[in-house]
């Protein structure tokens, strides 16, 4: 409505953060470490993502998440 997209992170998405073009308005959802982004929040977004890291640890710290994810959309946007 308002022209924005609104984009969750959730370590048991299924879609890549960095696969998606980052056009646009967009807001950022990040949970709180350990529980994540609470449920209806979760189902009242456009799209959930996932910073993809190795099998063997199930997630980031949300400081470094939050990081890695502006550091690449940041550098994403500089490189049009």
């Amino acid at each position: 409505e308002k022209n924005f997209w609104i984009y969750g992170f959730e370590a048991k998405s299924i879609k890549k953060f960095n696969d998606i073009k980052w056009d646009g308005n967009n807001i950022l959802l990040f949970g709180s470490e350990g529980f994540g982004i609470k449920t209806k929040t979760l189902e009242n977004s456009d799209f959930q993502f996932k910073v993809k890291i190795k099998d063997n640890i199930e997630s980031l710290n949300i400081s470094n998440t939050v990081s890695i994810v502006c550091h690449f959309i940041n550098q994403n946007l500089k490189s049009k």
